[in-house]
């Protein structure tokens, strides 16, 4: 995914204008726009203006974190619903399974929840969080952040547990079985971002 930030000056005010070109991901493939107004001037702790490259700076780091957390949902997703049922092996290699990630009728199957996950992060990206990492509040607004990601994700792949097609045994183990891939990579996600400084 490549994603641009800029500002269009309108007749109706100063514009957020976020841009993606999505590649590899079934039916949200393609080039997404989001406008967002601006309708008030912000101002940092010391009461200097916030600078537009601020902005775009935590619009991008936003989109980069729930881009990681919305791929890591989709093979989670795949795990949930493979075929034949739950992975045989060991609790601890359980995430270790191999899943056809290129597998066209997984994604078909996935579609409607990663469509779901988009449509709640995006109605939380531009919270008050988002403008107090921007200003530079006190708190760890980036961390947050992918706290409240995370917790759409693991909503969805919840709901998505109650539809798998297997019988009830094979479902709990299944479900545990994609939780757990998903808790682990979204550990992995974590270190990244903390350990480069950006949360």
């Amino acid at each position: 995914m490549a994603g641009f930030c800029s500002a269009v000056d309108t007749e109706t005010g100063l514009e957020l204008v976020l841009t993606a070109m999505v590649r590899g991901q079934g039916k949200t493939s393609g080039f997404h726009e989001r406008r967002v107004p601006l309708t008030r001037i912000r101002r940092t702790r010391t009461g200097m203006p916030v600078g537009l490259d601020r902005v775009g700076v935590v619009a991008r780091g936003r989109m980069e974190d729930a881009g990681a957390i919305g791929r890591l949902l989709a093979r989670a997703l795949k795990h949930l619903f493979r075929k034949g049922g739950v992975f045989a092996g060991a609790p601890s290699a359980r995430h270790k399974a191999r899943i056809d990630y290129s597998d066209k009728a997984a994604d078909a199957r996935i579609e409607r929840w990663l469509v779901r996950f988009n449509t709640e992060v995006d109605a939380l990206f531009f919270g008050d969080g988002f403008w107090g990492e921007v200003t530079g509040e006190d708190g760890d607004q980036a961390a947050d952040w992918r706290r409240a990601v995370r917790k759409v994700a693991l909503g969805v792949l919840h709901d998505a547990g109650e539809t798998a097609p297997h019988s009830q045994v094979k479902r709990i183990r299944a479900r545990a079985d994609a939780e757990d891939y998903f808790r682990s990579g979204m550990a992995a996600i974590i270190r990244e971002r903390e350990g480069s400084g950006d949360g």
